[in-house]
């Protein structure tokens, strides 16, 4: 999981104040942000004061079920791989971690994550997800997002059900 760091604010090309974004409303301020992080990518991760308070934990990314990731078969969850290197354990082909992840209901949930090499492309993956995938009733389209709460550096997993064309918000995973 990358670690934390303080907020660094980023600077506008001719201004002579630091411009903030909020990477959960957009919000821009020239006021620090709450919870700033730097990634193992580079790039800083910031909440605006009133994003902060009502937030599960820091966002980190949200993942779209396709189709393959929603078939119970496979229990498992294709991590794009900016993400996976940016907020997972650094692992490599072989090797695999066991993570211990949250609900929002507060549910403890272990999946399996590891990596495979095909050609030149490498897929990392979450896997062992059946029992989690059957109790949220994922399905293709649903969206799993995921979030990293400092307090007990537990990472949180959240389903936002837009399956049957709703856009109900089911605080759960």
């Amino acid at each position: 999981m990358a670690s934390s760091s303080p907020i660094s604010s980023s600077s506008s090309i001719g201004s002579s104040s630091p411009i903030n974004s909020c990477m959960q409303c957009q919000h821009s301020s020239s006021e620090p942000l709450m919870n700033g992080w730097q990634s193992r990518v580079g790039g800083y991760t910031q909440l605006c004061r009133s994003c902060y308070p009502h937030s599960v934990g820091i966002p980190l990314f949200e993942k779209l079920m396709s189709h393959s990731d929603a078939k119970l078969r496979h229990s498992r969850v294709v991590i794009p791989k900016t993400h996976a290197k940016a907020y997972f354990p650094e692992i490599s082909e072989g090797q695999g971690v066991t993570l211990h992840v949250l609900d929002t209901d507060g549910k403890a949930w272990h999946f399996f994550y590891r990596c495979w090499v095909h050609k030149q492309y490498t897929t990392y993956v979450l896997q062992g997800l059946k029992e989690f995938m059957k109790s949220k009733n994922l399905k293709a389209g649903d969206t799993v997002a995921f979030y990293w709460r400092e307090s007990d550096e537990k990472m949180i997993l959240e389903v936002k059900k837009t399956s049957a064309g709703t856009s109900s918000h089911q605080a759960s995973t």
